[in-house]
């Protein structure tokens, strides 16, 4: 049964990353409880942790913040510290998609420290692209270019096309917010290469919902209704 959960769970992601939401929450949700069945307590962690992106992919924000608390105890209590790393990264991204910039900043400032120790490049790069993203949002433009820099070469080391595209937009964003449109359209370009590379739903979305904005600072309408067609073609 374990082998059967592991399975829906590499089915479910096939789903999410063709942009095919539902069927990839159901393949979750189903792994989830073939591991309930089986008393597999990591199993149903990394199911939870997994149903976790399709919910805030979604903006279904509050069943994000259940799925993961309940994901989170099972950690814990499993002791578990590379789940954990992982967990806390989705959290603090989740909060920043939520609008919460203070408090995703905050965690990602209060989790850091936890990734490092564990050596997990994913969530040590991801926290480090949340804080760097919430400053920017917040207005802190210089700190927000040093961190998403700094992230990109934490996911570069481990040739990770998400984490690279995902500290672009956050470049990008900087770059917007310093008035250099033109600039801030040619990371997001590169930061929707990596997205296609990936085929990551979640990324292409942000990266061409900014674009779009971007397109509108420079007066470009076309340029911005194509990109917001991209983006409702890749999420359904």
């Amino acid at each position: 049964s374990a082998q059967r959960a592991e399975a829906m769970r590499r089915l479910g992601m096939d789903d999410f990353f063709a942009g095919r939401l539902g069927d990839a929450s159901s393949r979750f949700a189903a792994a989830y409880q073939v591991n309930v069945a089986a008393g597999d307590e990591h199993g149903q962690a990394w199911s939870l942790q997994n149903l976790a992106w399709v919910t805030t992919t979604r903006g279904d924000f509050a069943g994000t913040d259940a799925v993961l608390s309940r994901a989170a105890r099972l950690f814990a209590g499993l002791g578990d510290p590379v789940g954990r790393a992982w967990l806390r990264g989705t959290t603090a991204y989740a909060r920043l998609l939520a609008g919460r910039l203070a408090d995703a900043r905050r965690l990602a400032r209060v989790f850091l420290p936890f990734g490092e120790r564990v050596g997990e490049a994913w969530a040590v790069g991801t926290l480090r692209a949340v804080e760097a993203f919430a400053a920017a949002e917040l207005g802190d433009l210089a700190e927000a270019d040093r961190g998403a820099r700094r992230a990109y070469r934490d996911f570069a080391e481990v040739s990770d096309d998400w984490g690279r595209g995902f500290s672009l937009v956050v470049r990008g964003v900087v770059a917007r917010g310093l008035g250099e449109p033109e600039h801030a359209a040619d990371l997001l370009t590169d930061a929707l290469a990596y997205a296609k590379r990936t085929g990551h739903p979640l990324l292409t979305g942000m990266a061409g919902t900014i674009r779009g904005f971007v397109a509108l600072d420079r007066g470009d309408g076309d340029a911005a209704e194509r990109d917001a067609r991209e983006v409702l073609t890749a999420v359904e």
